[in-house]
């Protein structure tokens, strides 16, 4: 499904409870103000619309057969922010998935996010939500999301490649297909993503171009430990000379290739990353803003950087990156309250303040 969310006529309301059936695409109207539309979904508590003429009410019946299958109107129309929350129980959602067709702007965007109880964990909980994706073909993608403005929070993703050669990409945003240039605006916040297989070409876990536009990665976690790869948990770029506004602060990567490979990525900033264990190098590429970031070898980059550290993370080999009491990120990191750019909380809601916080999406 996909639908122009920033059409005048595109509207939603909010509601009670459903009484009957509302399905896509059926004809409803108000009982008080006489407009009519086109339901384009109906969840237990809004309604979207495609709006033929009238304008609904707060408080009106909204029916498909009136006084049978309806919604009674607790707010007035609005614009639309469309949210798609995950969360079945030990269920994944298993083969490559794509979102595309919709039209977006900055005040009508697109939000995929964890229900609750669903929310991203280390180690990744199978017992949650999350999407597991095998690919074994080159070129190929578990995650692409196309659109220009989107919100991606506490999703979980387990990525396996078994094939021979060419690049696969576990989260591709941009990297297969150029976003608008100078328009568009990607947060992915709280994600956690494991990726492993035996694999003789390149594997990104995240693999995020921006063309002139914003980025926002904050609070993820990549571990590539156990990809055979030449690889990188997240490998950053800007499409041709475009120069966005894209920040990346707070991520941890542990194990693949690279951590963090930047390829004519120069004006991304870096804050507050952490990058461990890693076959070549933990950090890799040209970085001109950035600072306070850790690594396991020499090359975290940047002023009030550490080098040669030891994260102590809890259990690195179940893929637990808590940070334990012994880290050389605790405190490492440039706090809130000197840089309004650093999340205010981690991972999982712990509370981060004042001039220093820890290094990576773990504050302990």
């Amino acid at each position: 499904m996909g639908c122009d969310l920033t059409l005048a006529t595109t509207r939603v309301l909010s509601h009670g409870e459903i009484t009957g059936t509302m399905g896509d695409g059926v004809s409803v109207e108000g009982q008080t103000s006489g407009a009519t539309g086109t339901v384009i979904h109906c969840t237990a508590s809004q309604i979207l619309l495609t709006v033929t003429g009238g304008t609904f009410q707060s408080g009106e019946q909204i029916f498909r057969v009136e006084d049978s299958d309806y919604v009674v109107s607790s707010t007035g129309p609005a614009d639309v922010v469309a949210v798609a929350e995950m969360g079945t129980t030990g269920a994944a959602i298993t083969t490559k998935w794509e979102l595309d067709n919709w039209t977006t702007s900055p005040t009508n965007y697109l939000v995929i996010r964890a229900q609750s109880g669903h929310e991203a964990q280390l180690p990744l909980d199978t017992g949650r939500f999350y999407f597991d994706f095998t690919i074994n073909g080159a070129g190929n993608y578990g995650l692409m999301l196309k659109e220009a403005y989107l919100r991606l929070e506490n999703i979980q993703i387990n990525f396996t490649v078994t094939a021979a050669s060419g690049v696969c990409v576990g989260l591709d945003i941009g990297y297969s297909e150029a976003l608008p240039a100078n328009a568009h605006d990607i947060r992915i916040t709280d994600c956690v993503m494991r990726v492993s297989g035996a694999y003789a070409g390149t594997v990104y876990g995240m693999g995020l171009r921006s063309n002139g536009g914003s980025f926002a990665v904050t609070n993820c976690v990549v571990d590539g430990a156990d990809n055979d790869a030449s690889s990188a948990c997240f490998h950053l770029e800007q499409d041709g000379g475009n120069q966005g506004n894209s920040r990346f602060y707070n991520n941890t990567a542990y194990g693949g290739t690279y951590g963090v490979l930047l390829a004519d990525a120069e004006t991304w900033k870096g804050r507050n990353n952490i990058a461990d264990t890693c076959g070549t190098d933990d950090f890799s590429g040209t970085f001109d803003n950035w600072e306070y970031n850790m690594s396991s070898d020499a090359t975290a980059p940047g002023g009030d950087s550490v080098t040669s550290a030891d994260a102590d993370f809890d259990n690195a080999g179940t893929g637990d990156f808590h940070i334990g009491a012994s880290s050389d990120a605790l405190g490492a990191g440039i706090g809130p309250g000197s840089d309004s750019n650093v999340p205010a909380t981690d991972f999982e809601g712990t509370v981060r303040s004042g001039a220093s916080c820890d290094m990576g999406a773990d504050e302990d």
